[in-house]
Order: C-alpha cells, then sequence, then structure tokens
C-alpha cells in the first residue's frame, strides 16, 4: 500500500517538474528583449547565395516576457524571394528544449521555422521551395 502512494507522489511530482521546465521563468526574462537582424543568406536550389543584409535588407524582433512578439524584416526584391516586401513578425512565441517558435500572425518564413536559442542569438536554417534561408537575430 505504501510503495503504491509513493509511486503515485513519484510520478506526481516528476510530471510538476517537467512542466515547470517547459515555462522556466528565468529563461523566458533571459530570452525576452529587444534582437537585431544579424545575417539573412538565402541560398537557390542552384547554389547561387546572396547576402540580403548586403543587399539592403534590415530587422529587428522583440520578445515580451509575456510571449509576444513584434517586429518587422524588410527585404529588398531578389530573384530569389520575389519583389521587395516587409515581413511582419507580430505574434506569439513560444520556447521548448532551447528551441523558439514565432507563430506570426502574417504568413511569413518566419513561423515555418523554429529558432534555436544560444544565449545571445535565435539561429534558423531552414530550406522552403528549394531556397535555403538562414537568418541570425542577435540580442
Amino acid at each position: 500500500m505504501q510503495i503504491g502512494r509513493l509511486t503515485t507522489l513519484a510520478i506526481a511530482a516528476l510530471v510538476l517538474n517537467s512542466a515547470a521546465c517547459e515555462s522556466n521563468p528565468t529563461a523566458t526574462n533571459t530570452l525576452s528583449g529587444n534582437y537585431s537582424l544579424t545575417q539573412l543568406v538565402t541560398t537557390s536550389s542552384t547554389g547561387t547565395q546572396t547576402n540580403q543584409l548586403a543587399a539592403g535588407a534590415n530587422g529587428s524582433l522583440t520578445l515580451t516576457t509575456d510571449g509576444v512578439s513584434s517586429g518587422s524584416i524588410a527585404v529588398p526584391a531578389d530573384p530569389q524571394l520575389g519583389p521587395a516586401t516587409t515581413l511582419n513578425l507580430a505574434g506569439h512565441w513560444s520556447l521548448s528544449n532551447g528551441l523558439v517558435t514565432i507563430s506570426t500572425t502574417a504568413d511569413t518564413f518566419i513561423r515555418d521555422m523554429q529558432l534555436t536559442w544560444t544565449g545571445s542569438q535565435l539561429i534558423g536554417d531552414k530550406t522552403f521551395n528549394g531556397t535555403r534561408v538562414q537568418v541570425t537575430f542577435t540580442h
């Protein structure tokens, strides 16, 4: 009887502990803040690589402690990406196992790309329809 009760308590403690790890306030507070776009490189399926920052792209991202994201990325016209555009990064963000997901309201590549949090940077690398996109935001 005692062993069953201890097992139930141990399982409950593990469940509560794992839930607390997913919403770690220290990680959220450290992760939140203002970020600058410091890398945006696209590579076509034929291997043509373009440094979008050198071509005129710029951007910023703000993550709040309550899970709200804001900011934008302005991208110049490009044969790989199409006409000049400004991507709205307004939405919500979450952190799980060191990966940040930004659920933007607008349909942007950022909402389809998980970003790895390194402590001072958010780094993403994903291929969309044959074009590889590498992005870095720095805190």
